[in-house]
Order: structure tokens, then C-alpha cells, then sequence
């Protein structure tokens, strides 16, 4: 008669060893299962904007207002380079913020280089107007007519003789007029300098003290000769020529 007992083990049941097979990869499976972004590391969006702002930072070219957009993508990439340095691992774009951040440099620095360059030659320019205007003066105070006859250029001794440019000015300095010029110097008003055909012309005003008078301000315009710039029309003093039928950007007659 056979054993209560093994009628009810059903003859198809799995063997331990099988049992723990199967539990071996269950486990397994569950390690993985539903994972579907392993390795996936999400790019920092700091550095996508140090980037843009590094390639908008040719901007800065077009006025000395826009050198914040340099400045701006310089902080967006020492901000995106910190945040990827402290995200372990988790964040990427270095190469986008270094990007950004060597555009903004190099970009921004030759916009300020050209500026830097730009007002230093302004002012050597200025320097040079100001000495000649003061010669002038100090020629005209001492009586040496001909030294500062000699700082007008072809243009204007080509209109006006010496002889009628010292008549001029005796006649302006006599005791019954203005007196004697005491200085003359440039205002300090930057000047509007243009350049056509090859020649710069300066538009200024000149300061001019007489013994007589008060300080007194002239229009004068002056020409660059060489490294120097000499004076091509003083309209308060020598009436200009008439002007040509082409415009005259420093025609003062109007």
C-alpha cells in the first residue's frame, strides 16, 4: 500500500536545484528591470548660455554699452564650470563653457584693445592741436608774425599773404582795440576730426585771452601736415574763400 504522504507531491514538481536557479535569476532581472537610462549625464544649460553669449561678444565691437555682453558670458562660464565640477558627474558641457569663455575673452579684450587704442590716439591728436594753437598765440603776443604765419598751412597762405596776415593782427592787438593776445589755447572740447582724399581736418574752438577782453572763443580749423597739425581756417580773423559747390563738412559760413 503506498505512502499517504508521497500520493499528495505531484510528480511534475522541480527539483531544489532548479528551485534555486530560479530564484538566482529572478534576482538577477530585478537588478535592471525598468532601468533604461544608465550612463546618461545631462548637459549643464549655464554652459550652453556661456557659449551663445561667448559667440554674441562680437557685439561689443559696435559700442563700448555692449562690452556687458563679454562680461556677462565670462560669469556664465565660471558659473558653468563650477556647477559641472560639483555635480559628480551628473553634469556635462565644459567644453561648451570654455568655449564660451574664450570667445568672451578674446572677443571682448580686442574690443577694448581697439577702444583703449582709439582714445590714446585722440589724445595725442589733441595734444598736438593744443601746442600748435598755443604757439600760435604766444608768436602773436611776441610780434614774431612770421613764426606764426609759418603754423598755417598751404591753404591759407595760399588766400592770404603774409603781409595781410600781419596787418591783421596788428590791427587786432592795437591799443585801441583788443590789445595784445595774452594766450591762446585750445577749449578742451574734443574736436571733429574727419578724413577725406587722405587729409585729416580738425574742427575746434580756440580760447584766445586779450589785454582788453575777456576770454573769448574762435572757431578755427586745422589741417594735418605730416605729425603736425597747422591751421587751415581762422573765419574770425581771415575771411574764408568762398566754399566749392561740393558740401563742406566744416564749412562754417552757414
Amino acid at each position: 500500500m503506498p505512502d499517504a504522504a508521497q500520493t499528495n507531491i505531484p510528480t511534475d514538481a522541480p527539483s531544489d536545484a532548479q528551485a534555486d536557479a530560479h530564484l538566482a535569476n529572478l534576482h538577477k532581472m530585478s537588478t535592471t528591470a525598468g532601468v533604461t537610462n544608465v550612463g546618461y549625464v545631462a548637459v549643464n544649460y549655464t554652459s550652453i548660455g556661456a557659449a551663445l553669449l561667448g559667440l554674441a561678444s562680437a557685439l561689443s565691437f559696435f559700442g563700448l554699452l555692449l562690452l556687458i555682453v563679454p562680461v556677462v558670458g565670462i560669469v556664465f562660464a565660471v558659473v558653468a564650470i563650477r556647477q559641472i565640477n560639483d555635480s559628480s558627474g551628473t553634469q556635462t558641457g565644459k567644453g561648451l563653457a570654455y568655449l564660451g569663455l574664450a570667445l568672451s575673452l578674446l572677443l571682448g579684450g580686442a574690443a577694448i584693445t581697439r577702444d583703449v587704442v582709439t582714445i590714446v590716439g585722440a589724445r595725442g591728436e589733441e595734444s598736438r592741436i593744443a601746442d600748435t594753437l598755443s604757439k600760435v598765440g604766444q608768436y602773436i603776443h611776441d610780434g614774431k608774425y612770421k613764426e606764426a604765419y609759418d603754423l598755417h598751412d598751404d591753404g591759407f597762405q595760399n588766400h592770404f599773404t603774409f603781409a595781410q596776415f600781419q596787418t591783421t593782427w596788428k590791427s587786432v592787438q592795437a591799443p585801441t582795440s583788443l590789445g595784445k593776445v595774452i594766450t591762446m589755447e585750445w577749449n578742451g572740447v574734443p574736436p571733429v576730426i574727419e578724413g577725406s582724399s587722405g587729409t585729416q581736418l580738425a574742427a575746434t574752438k580756440a580760447r584766445v585771452k586779450f589785454e582788453k577782453a575777456q576770454d573769448e572763443r574762435f572757431d578755427v580749423i586745422l589741417r594735418k601736415v605730416g605729425d603736425r597739425w597747422l591751421i587751415t581756417r581762422f573765419p574770425a580773423f581771415f575771411t574764408p574763400p568762398r566754399p566749392t559747390a561740393k558740401k563742406d563738412v566744416f564749412n562754417l559760413d552757414k
